[in-house]
């Protein structure tokens, strides 16, 4: 009676099957050789059928194999994105070169340029940690230079973002263990009012940013805004590292202030209002949403830059003599299609802008 053998030449594995009078007498399997239907792979399959001929003690007289088509397979792992939830945007999610370990909730302070330091201040408790921010073209080396100086200071740094893709050599530059996350939209981050940073050790995944009733307490968050966080954690669930911002809640109160010779920056929610005012050779910079009030002042010497989406009934040329006065249109709160977690923060809208400026 004829022995039939199947052939079945697999991405990962090669089967054999013999049968005879529709009985099976034997199967085998092996990793397929090199690529599906090549050369190899069909050798390896012709071994195999004799190594199962031998086992069964006969001899294959037909051998059925469907065609073949070579091919490559790869594995590419998608991380799951999460759309926007309220106040709460995804800044970054399961980064592949993150450094040090540990969480930490507090405001942003985005480096300045060197001899500056800039923070953004906004109503937050006193004593929480300070999340830096290292903007694009800032090198990894200047970075860590500027954050061992503000540490040796005594300035409360709990964790570092990086815009760049040099997290590890910022983190390898710095006294402790710093949670430090790269590939951040630094921009994105230095606008809003809070930042939660998580960074786990290899094999465990995320717990404060998982956590929606820890996150929520943080966070600050009202009771209204629980199910955002419930939301952004089961999203977060398989992540080891992550970023979440917090935007400035609608018809907030922002204010800013700069100590001479600094630079302080804070942004408003639609409908807020954002006051910054500067001691004398200050920046002070200020930015509102449409329906917000920004009101700046500066002492002679010093610098204002107040953003707002549109003319605010209100604001007028001051008298006296200030320094350079600029007002620029731009708008935080606008939707966008998540596709990357750092999408999940508001597009920039084009501004159209005018300046006015005085001498004194």
């Amino acid at each position: 009676m004829a022995v039939i053998a199947g052939v079945d030449v697999g991405n990962a594995t090669t089967e054999v099957v013999l049968t005879s009078g529709g009985k099976i007498l034997a199967a085998g399997r092996v990793p397929t050789r090199g690529r599906k239907g090549s050369a190899d792979s069909l050798r390896g399959a012709a071994a195999l059928v004799r190594r199962v001929e031998r086992q069964a003690g006969c001899t294959v007289t037909e051998a059925r194999i469907a065609p073949l088509r070579a091919v490559d397979t790869s594995l590419v792992t998608v991380p799951e994105t999460a759309p926007p939830r309220g106040r709460l945007r995804v800044l970054a999610a399961g980064v592949a070169t993150p450094g040090g370990t540990g969480t930490c909730v507090g405001p942003p302070l985005l480096l300045a340029d060197p001899g500056r330091s800039s923070a953004s201040s906004r109503l937050v408790p006193v004593g929480l940690p300070l999340v830096a921010v290292v903007p694009p073209g800032l090198r990894y080396d200047e970075a860590a230079a500027r954050l061992r100086d503000l540490l040796a200071a005594g300035t409360h740094v709990g964790a570092v973002l990086v815009a760049g893709d040099e997290g590890v050599l910022v983190a390898n530059r710095l006294p402790g263990d710093l949670p430090v996350i790269d590939q951040v939209d630094a921009a994105a981050a230095a606008a809003c009012q809070l930042l939660a940073v998580e960074v786990c050790p290899p094999g465990h995944t995320l717990s404060l940013l998982t956590d929606p009733v820890a996150l929520a307490a943080r966070l600050g968050l009202a009771d209204h805004e629980a199910g955002d966080a419930v939301a952004l954690g089961r999203a977060l669930a398989d992540h080891a590292n992550a970023v979440v911002g917090l935007l400035a809640a609608p018809g907030s109160t922002v204010s800013a202030s700069a100590a001479p010779g600094s630079t302080v920056s804070a942004s408003a929610a639609p409908g807020s209002t954002v006051s910054a005012s500067a001691a004398p050779g200050s920046i002070v910079s200020a930015s509102a949403a449409p329906g917000s009030a920004a009101p700046g002042s500066a002492a002679p010497g010093s610098a204002v830059s107040v953003s707002a989406a549109q003319p605010v009934p209100g604001m007028s040329r001051s008298t006296g003599s200030p320094a350079v006065t600029s007002v620029s249109s731009r708008r935080f709160f606008s939707s966008t299609d998540s596709e990357f977690a750092s999408e999940f923060v508001p597009n920039t809208a084009r501004p159209t802008s005018c300046s006015m400026s005085q001498r004194q």
